[in-house]
Formats: structure tokens, sequence, C-alpha cells
């Protein structure tokens, strides 16, 4: 691979910096100090990200009077896109992708479960809820999350009643601790993998958990079966960050 392909891989590889493409694909000509305002991280953050982004040439930098205007330049992505794909098959996979939802009836990346749930916790104890085994095994429907929460590592959800089965499979696609987390996410029944998605945003006091489920081919057992599986799982997380005490939700029978 190619020196300048690497940077591009890299820079693209972090949420934060892909958010940073949209913010300036935006408002071109936007400054630093206006791009800061946007994210929950510090100026020189945002700074040390920006580099690495013009380093790959998918950012470049005017000079205006005192101040900095970044501009996207997408030459870069759109060289690797024609590197993968020929003119030809370039087409095909655009009409394909078209004729397969079209048929369904689905429009593109509409079949989604999403939530948000606003907890009286900082940013960084939801993280360590849904990334700490002891934390998971009260919410989770008593499982407890195995990784080590590296991109490209193993996740796995495993009951603690020690049979050592597995609830869910997948693999960290993404990962920057504490406000993004994303993993595949396979129930092992069959259906290809999708993918879930916690995005934390700290609002003082509060943290404003939003988790969205998607990567779904069509309505599958498993887009099926978590429609009504997230919300006692977010309940519980509520819960017991708020209270200190897992939640218990009673069965029909015992609740009358």
């Amino acid at each position: 691979m190619e020196p300048d392909e690497d940077l591009i891989y890299r820079a693209l590889a972090s949420a934060t910096r892909r958010r940073i493409l949209d913010v300036v694909r935006e408002s071109d000509g936007i400054t630093l100090g206006e791009i800061a305002e946007r994210f929950d991280i510090s100026r020189f953050a945002v700074r040390k990200h920006i580099k690495i982004l013009m380093d790959a040439h998918l950012l470049t930098v005017t000079a205006d009077g005192t101040a900095k205007r970044h501009f996207l330049n997408p030459v870069p992505i759109q060289s690797i896109q024609d590197r993968w794909l020929s003119q030809y098959s370039r087409r095909w996979a655009a009409a394909l992708n078209g004729l397969k939802y079209t048929l369904e009836g689905t429009p593109m990346n509409q079949l989604q479960h999403r939530y948000e749930v606003f907890i009286r916790a900082s940013a960084e104890a939801v993280w360590q809820a849904i990334t700490d085994p002891d934390f998971t095994q009260q919410f989770y429907y008593g499982t407890r999350v195995e990784s080590d929460f590296q991109a490209g590592s193993d996740i796995v959800y495993r009951y603690a009643d020690g049979t050592e089965r597995t609830a869910i499979t997948g693999e960290i696609l993404e990962i920057e601790a504490p406000h993004r987390l994303v993993h595949s996410f396979d129930f092992g029944n069959g259906d290809a993998a999708s993918r879930v998605v916690y995005e934390l945003q700290d609002l003082g006091g509060v943290c404003k958990l939003t988790l969205t489920h998607d990567g779904f081919e069509s309505e599958t057992k498993t887009f099926q079966s978590v429609q009504s599986g997230w919300n006692p799982i977010l309940s519980g997380l509520k819960t017991l960050l708020e209270t200190g005490n897992a939640l218990k939700i009673p069965s029909p029978a015992e609740a009358h």
C-alpha cells in the first residue's frame, strides 16, 4: 500500500475526524475555533485531529488575516474509490444497491432502532457501566461483557450462569472513550451481523446516551428480536447508575 493511502486510512479511522470533515463540508472556510465549538473535546485535541487530516491532504488551510480557514479536499477519497472500483464496476455497484432496496421497498439505511436516554451521571460513569462486566451483568440480561476494547478486538457478552454460553459476539469497529463505541452484533442465529453504536454526550451532570442499532439487511429475526430488547437494557442502565440498585422488571403475573 502507498504511504499516502496509509495516512488516509488512519485519518478516516477516527469517528471524530470524520465528524470534523462533515463540519468542514457543511461550512467550507470554517476556522479552528468554529470547529472546536462543535465538539466537547479541547481545542488542542481538535487541532491534533486537524493536523492528521491535513497530513492526509483531506483538509487544506488558507490564511485570512489572522484567521486560518479550513476547506475539504475530497480528492484522496476519490482516488481510493477509483482504485477499488473501476469506472464500470462502480456503476454496477451503485445500480445493484439501488435495485436491491427498490425491490425490497426499503430505503437504504432506514432499517434501524434508535434510542435516546438521559442519565444523571457523567459520560465517564456511563462508559464504565457499558464496558465493565460487573456492571453489564446487572442490566444486560445477566451477561458479562468481555473485550480489551481496542479497535479490531472481539467483544462477547457471556451469560454469568457458569455455562459459558454466549449471548452476543462481535468486533470493535470504532472506539473513542468515553464518547463513542461501535461494534458488530451477532446473535448466532444465522442472520448477518448488524451494528450497534453508543454515543455519549456529557451535558454537565447528565449524560445523553444515544444508541443506534442498524446494518440490517432486512427485517431479520435479529431486527425483530432486539426491537423490544433494548428498552430493558437502557432502563436498567439508567436505574443502576442513578440509584445504585439493579432494576428488576416483574413479569405480568408478578405485577398482578
